[in-house]
């Protein structure tokens, strides 16, 4: 296999999840089936039991139960080193309690990296973590997110959001995007903790008002659209969503 073709492989981002409690212990990747790679880490936890996920692992299988293993993202093999990272990265911030003792990254197709690109990565999972500002070609801000993971979240390309950071792309779906704020007047900005407590107006296709939901979520019910979708309307990514238009109520 040519080393072109081992860079565009397709590669998932997986989870293994404790059956038990559902909760998510362990995140890896993988060019093979999720059931091949289950079972490879199921014959890992006997040939490498010390390792922490071996003993995970183990402590279930001792009782007949083994690890859920679900896929939470696809993307080719030279990007999965980047994306494993920011997803273990993700889920510590949040708390949880994973097995991978590292920061993510391992694992080869036979390439190895020059120490250039060893360092051009390292300064890009740097980069991508930093806060990330969302701006109207107009250049009213709509959004601060806290990395680039939080704008992937949202249906954005971590790639394009990062070549404009940079500098490198006047912009993307629409949208600036900078690793720096500016003084500008606020458009729509809805902090991620309390946007679904917002009232939101819904409209018709030809703008015509029809009602006012307390909640993104009553929003969401009522329309049978999903709230992700009612956000994205209201921040300008989608012009409208499900046959509605959607306005933050008083805007």
């Amino acid at each position: 296999m040519s080393k072109t073709c081992d860079v565009n492989r397709l590669t998932t981002i997986y989870v293994l999840k404790d059956p038990r409690f559902d909760t998510i212990r362990y995140v890896g990747k993988t060019v093979k089936s999720l059931d091949h790679r289950l079972t490879q880490h199921i014959s890992d936890s006997i040939r490498k039991p010390g390792r922490y996920v071996s003993k995970w692992i183990k402590s279930l299988t001792r009782i007949n139960l083994r690890p859920l293993i679900t896929q939470i993202d696809v993307c080719s093999w030279g990007e999965s080193q980047e994306r494993e990272i920011l997803q273990i990265r993700r889920f510590k911030e949040q708390g949880t309690r994973l097995t991978n003792l590292t920061v993510g990254g391992e694992g080869n197709l036979g390439n190895k990296h020059s120490e250039t690109q060893k360092r051009k990565f390292r300064e890009t999972i740097k980069a991508k973590s930093r806060p990330v500002y969302q701006y109207m070609l107009t250049g009213e801000l709509v959004m601060e997110y806290k990395s680039i993971m939080d704008v992937v979240e949202e249906g954005f390309r971590s790639n394009n959001v990062h070549q404009c950071c940079k500098g490198r792309k006047k912009s993307h779906n629409g949208f600036v995007w900078s690793f720096d704020k500016v003084d500008s007047k606020p458009y729509n900005r809805l902090p991620v903790s309390n946007r679904k407590l917002r009232k939101v107006d819904a409209y018709n296709l030809n703008n015509e008002y029809l009602n006012t939901y307390n909640s993104f979520e009553e929003a969401a019910t009522a329309t049978k659209v999903h709230d992700s979708n009612i956000h994205k309307v209201i921040s300008g990514k989608y012009k409208q969503t499900g046959g509605y238009i959607f306005r933050l109520h008083g805007n």
